[in-house]
């Protein structure tokens, strides 16, 4: 069986993945204020009496074994069916896929303080297992959907509301464990439920919800908490690189075993090893850089370092370079996104370059180039705001006759968020009474266009 690797696996999503197709959604929205009071539909349990002490990971892993055999599936073909409108198998699954007793188990968990899933990071590092996300993304997660999509067909808007904030809860939980792919899990999660949102939104009773989204937090933190965790991953998986970290010394033995593990772990979304060779495959001129770094540090005259066996000195030097380099990527991570966008496809370009210059370095080959995972915490947070532009629309219309406004500065009744992408105002323009909302400056674009419903209809 083969062992799920956290690194490994974070950075072939970040490679791997297709670009997603433009984020482009049409609204016709029924012009209301936002409710009295303000706060009255909230994605998460923001509420201190909401909230409850304790550990949600068990609740929601009871959930997970109480979906039966083919919930998974069955809720796969259910959001099929929905997004095909063939509303009579939607609802035949629908209704087949209401399991009251699933849902207390994930309204128990959502309102819990803390989520640990006690995966052991800090013991084994990138070896880690985390079987759990697959049935949350893919069970637990559809199966909210389904529900929430129903409630809505059927115009019961706040329940729907109360159920998405369920699949808002759990998304943010998965968020929390220190590692870029719970990160991506995460980010797959909430836009499935800012799917259904969407479908609301569009409904004739829908409320207003801008306060709603502009009081959802910004998902940059979870890709903040990401890089935390990968940061200390290669030294946890191997107990001999901690102690390498501490400042003590390993026999040429134990180099040659740590090389040649790291050399042939899979590194990409193949799974195949690379097999780097640290030792045969060093050029003279990095084995000479390595004497030297190791003379210097251990206070040795360059005759005395040449003595020292290759792998201890290239060992040494080899890792160094990963933290360094690492470093150089871990340092982004609070920057805003448009300084985090643009250092982050550099950094691509610059490891590609440091490993061109030291292809013996098997560490190289574990650092995440991470400018596609950026743009997925990105993309998705400026879906948020974008939705909070379209409310703030209605928020206007509403104030307003029915009437859109002809410039975002015109919007003075709840403030228009900026492109948290690019770090300035979405474009806009009105045109027949239809409002167009959209990022022209991403390679991604965003276009949302907006109706306003009339009230006779």
């Amino acid at each position: 069986m083969l062992a799920t690797m956290l690194l490994v696996t974070a950075c072939a999503m970040a490679k791997g993945q297709t670009t997603p197709p433009a984020d482009v959604r049409a609204f016709e929205l029924t012009p209301v204020p936002p409710p009295t009071p303000a706060m009255k539909y909230q994605l998460l349990f923001d509420d201190l009496s909401d909230r409850r002490p304790g550990n949600a990971a068990p609740l929601y892993l009871d959930a997970v074994l109480l979906m039966g055999p083919d919930a998974k599936q069955n809720a796969q073909k259910a959001l099929k069916a929905y997004e095909d409108r063939d509303l009579n198998t939607f609802a035949s699954l629908g209704q087949a896929l209401d399991k009251p007793e699933l849902f207390e188990e994930v309204d128990l968990a959502g309102r819990r303080e803390q989520c640990d899933w006690e995966s052991p990071f800090r013991d084994v590092g990138i070896r880690t297992l985390l079987p759990h996300l697959e049935p949350l993304v893919h069970g637990v997660a559809r199966l909210i959907q389904v529900k929430a999509l129903r409630q809505i067909e059927q115009g019961k808007v706040d329940d729907a509301l109360a159920t998405l904030r369920l699949g808002y809860e759990l998304s943010d939980k998965t968020g929390r464990e220190p590692v870029l792919i719970a990160g991506l899990v995460s980010v797959n999660m909430t836009t499935a439920m800012d799917d259904c949102l969407v479908h609301l939104m569009n409904r004739a009773e829908s409320p207003n919800l801008y306060w709603a989204l502009a009081d959802f937090p910004a998902r940059q933190a979870i890709l903040r908490g990401g890089f935390d965790g990968e940061r200390g991953s290669a030294a946890a998986s191997l107990p001999d690189l901690a102690r390498v970290k501490a400042g003590e010394e390993l026999s040429a033995q134990r180099w040659h075993a740590i090389l040649d593990y790291v050399g042939s772990l899979p590194v990409d979304e193949s799974g195949r090893p690379r097999k780097v060779d640290a030792v045969g495959g060093t050029s003279p001129d990095v084995l000479h850089q390595a004497r030297q770094e190791y003379a210097q540090s251990h206070h040795m005259t360059a005759k005395q370092a040449a003595d020292v066996e290759p792998a201890v000195v290239l060992g040494s030097f080899y890792f160094r370079q990963y933290q360094i380099e690492f470093d150089e990527m871990y340092k982004l991570r609070a920057l805003p996104y448009p300084a985090l966008l643009a250092r982050s496809r550099d950094y691509r370009a610059h490891v590609a370059m440091v490993i061109a210059q030291q292809p013996g370095n098997p560490f190289l080959q574990l650092l995440p180039t991470i400018d596609r995972a950026v743009w997925k915490f990105a993309r998705l947070d400026r879906q948020l705001a974008a939705l909070s532009a379209v409310e703030a629309l209605r928020s206007h219309a509403a104030a307003n006759g029915g009437a859109l406004p002809k410039r975002l500065e015109d919007v003075t009744e709840t403030p228009v968020p900026q492109n948290p992408a690019t770090g300035k105002p979405f474009d806009y323009r009105l045109e027949n009474d239809t409002a167009t909302l959209s990022d022209s400056q991403s390679a991604d674009p965003l276009t949302y266009t907006v109706k306003i419903r009339k009230r006779s209809e």
